[in-house]
């Protein structure tokens, strides 16, 4: 019995060729979306950051004061 199929056109041989490229492919558009940026244009924001100087907090020096030692029982 002949194959009624041409070999030559048979594109089995070429499925880990076709799944290589279309897996680049998806990982390449992938790859692009994530790294894409948008900017929204306000210029009308640059009024609106309205920053001021807060007074900074001024903390207080103190000092420690440290116990005396106990005294040594062989000094008295």
């Amino acid at each position: 019995m002949q194959a009624k199929k041409n070999p030559k056109l048979d594109l089995r041989k070429y499925s880990a060729l076709f799944f290589v490229f279309g897996l680049a492919l998806t990982l390449f558009i992938a790859w692009q979306m994530l790294e894409c940026k948008n900017y929204e244009r306000n210029l009308g924001d640059y009024q609106a950051l309205n920053v001021s100087m807060e007074e900074e907090e001024e903390i207080p020096i103190t000092q420690q004061t440290l116990p005396l030692p106990p005294p040594h029982p062989l000094q008295q």
